[in-house]
């Protein structure tokens, strides 16, 4: 079974992320590397692959996984609705997704399944004492595999509210501490500039030296 980092460990707890789920989760993430793995391997230019294609198998096969490896422990309960997979450990659910665009900007949008499980995730953390119901573990992949998988919250289809890395591809372990959501360029602070001066004070001022 994978093991994230330890700091991502730490984080989850200050999260409240109880420690089965934790443990559901890495099971689960276990999957999708095995399932990426899988795909990286099988699929070939012959075989006229895409993106698309690509990501409904690396889907398919992390599901089956899922439910094969957590078919006996009796913490899990596999929930099929809605032709998605959810794993609930008791009053907690993990979904599993592909973040498309990357970690750093996750898209829920779409479906009606995933519009609900975003808008489940909202309404908790609204409340003044947020109880944790709803996490999804999300993950990027690329022609040679899994490159990221984390576990957190999101606040809205595009967005974070935090995360901790499960699997980081090129991470040292002191790398893979929870991340906040990196900003795109147009949303970063304007840098601060030193107060403009005028040719003609820096002269004077230079002359007055000598």
């Amino acid at each position: 079974m994978h093991r994230p980092p330890d700091q991502s460990l730490v984080s989850l707890h200050e999260h409240g992320v109880p420690s089965d789920v934790v443990d559901i989760a890495c099971v689960m993430t276990s999957c999708i590397l095995a399932a990426a793995e899988d795909v990286a391997a099988d699929t070939r230019d012959e075989s006229y692959d895409d993106a698309t294609s690509r990501g409904g198998l690396l889907y398919r096969r992390a599901h089956n996984r899922v439910l094969a490896d957590l078919k006996a422990d009796e913490r899990a309960v596999l929930d099929r609705t809605d032709n998605a997979l959810h794993v609930r450990i008791g009053g907690v659910a993990v979904s599993f997704y592909a973040a498309r665009n990357g970690l750093d900007f996750p898209n829920l949008d779409g479906s009606v399944t995933k519009r609900n499980v975003v808008d489940e995730m909202q309404m908790v953390l609204n409340v003044g004492e947020p109880e944790l119901r709803r996490l999804v573990l999300m993950h990027e992949s690329d022609d040679d595999g899994a490159v990221r998988v984390a576990l957190g919250v999101m606040d809205g289809a595009r967005s974070w509210a935090w995360r901790a890395t499960m699997y980081d591809r090129y991470a040292s372990e002191d790398a893979t501490a929870t991340e906040p959501p990196s900003a795109a360029y147009d949303q970063l602070p304007e840098p601060e500039l030193p107060p403009m001066r005028r040719r003609d004070q820096d002269v004077s001022a230079a002359a007055g030296e000598q």
